[in-house]
């Protein structure tokens, strides 16, 4: 039943007209970075700030992190190689020194995994953001309609045993 909710919630959330496409799709792409990164790093902290300041929305964060920190763990050995590559470049071998030789910048930016998600992250957040935007537009002008003119649509908001539709609906 635990699922069943969060998945009502998240029905909710992309129906409910508080909450703009672009609010959805920066907390998704903010949640997408955090998740595809390993955790207990600096720049998570950075990023939790960001979602406070900014009108994104927190709960897409959280559903963000959850789903693309499997999708990190699974494409660890890729964010490793990655990493090692980006470690591995003679003229940014200064910069790392002074990254992990500084008491202020505690980032462990000097691990592999940590160094190839974020930059991979990073690079993939402008890209994911339009499309994040793209299907949640789409979702809320398409399946949206569709469900609520179809026969199921009707038969949950005319029913009165059934208060999915409500619950949804908001």
């Amino acid at each position: 039943m635990f699922g069943f909710d969060i998945f009502i919630k998240l029905l909710k959330l992309l129906n409910s007209d508080k909450h703009s496409p672009a609010q959805l799709a920066g907390g998704l792409s903010i949640g997408m970075i955090m998740g595809l990164t390993p955790w207990f790093s600096a720049h998570h902290l950075i990023l939790f700030f960001v979602l406070l300041l900014f009108n994104v929305n927190f709960s897409m964060a959280l559903l963000g992190m959850g789903v693309f920190g499997i999708i990190g763990y699974l494409f660890d050995p890729v964010f490793h190689d990655f990493g090692f590559y980006l470690l591995k470049l003679d003229f940014m071998k200064e910069t790392y020194t002074q990254w992990y030789n500084s008491a202020f910048i505690l980032t462990r930016f000097n691990n592999t995994v940590l160094m190839g998600s974020f930059v991979a992250s990073i690079l993939l957040s402008p890209i994911m953001f339009p499309i994040f935007l793209f299907l949640i537009k789409r979702y809320r002008k398409h399946v949206l309609k569709w469900f609520k003119d179809s026969f199921l649509g009707e038969l949950l908001k005319e029913s009165s045993t059934l208060s999915l539709y409500d619950k949804v609906e908001g």
